[in-house]
């Protein structure tokens, strides 16, 4: 029996815009996983200075954005967890509800290179086989080769997505949005339609 396959794919997704999403179906066929977990954040360890959209409206635009795709599912794991959420506490609880899965993380460049900084992330690496995705904020070599350290010197399985670094930010987004401009094509259209309706790049909808 082949062993299932789940891709994690986390992050705060405020929102989650076309990168996030071109970036998890290209995990899901390369690595022919049986389907990836989106998992918003409540509030990432990395990010806690930072003001955020509330959980529950992230989470729906994501629930929006992934309709009409079997292979994708959202998952509120993280969000009922005490706060900040750490990935190998979120790792261990997966290992318990899907006995014998093999776990993809999907993560992008700048997350790879800052590795080291996670919280035991010597058990995450044997515990998960890492996506790692180019993004601009690092070059191809730069990934490249610290993927080829990471896998050495800690006998880890991080594995180089082929997929373009495509230059999108939720932040830039929030900001297009706030001052007034177009975020068409930038966004899925009912994300983009709920943001509009409900005003969600406001103070109110802000923690």
């Amino acid at each position: 029996m082949t062993q299932a396959r789940i891709g994690i794919f986390g992050g705060s997704f405020d929102p989650i815009h076309v990168g996030h999403l071109m970036l998890a179906q290209a995990a899901l066929e390369r690595f022919q996983l049986d389907k990836v977990l989106f998992m918003p954040a409540k509030l990432s360890p990395f990010k806690q200075k930072l003001t955020m959209t509330k959980a529950e409206t992230r989470c729906f635009m994501v629930e929006l954005a992934i309709q009409g795709n079997q292979g994708f599912e959202v998952s509120d794991l993280e969000l009922n967890r005490p706060e900040p959420s750490y990935t190998i506490d979120t790792i261990r609880i997966l290992k318990q509800q899907y006995p014998g899965v093999k776990i993809y993380f999907i993560a992008g460049a700048d997350s790879i290179m800052e590795l080291e900084g996670w919280m035991t992330f010597e058990e995450l690496l044997q515990e998960v086989v890492f996506l790692a995705a180019y993004r601009p904020s690092h070059t191809r070599a730069q990934l490249e080769s610290e993927v080829m350290r990471l896998n050495k010197k800690y006998q880890a399985d991080i594995r180089l997505v082929d997929f373009p670094d495509i230059d999108i930010s939720s932040s830039y987004i929030r900001e297009t949005i706030m001052r007034g401009g177009s975020a068409r094509y930038l966004v899925p259209d009912k994300v983009l339609e709920f943001i509009h309706n409900e005003g969600v790049y406001r103070d109110r909808q802000r923690n």
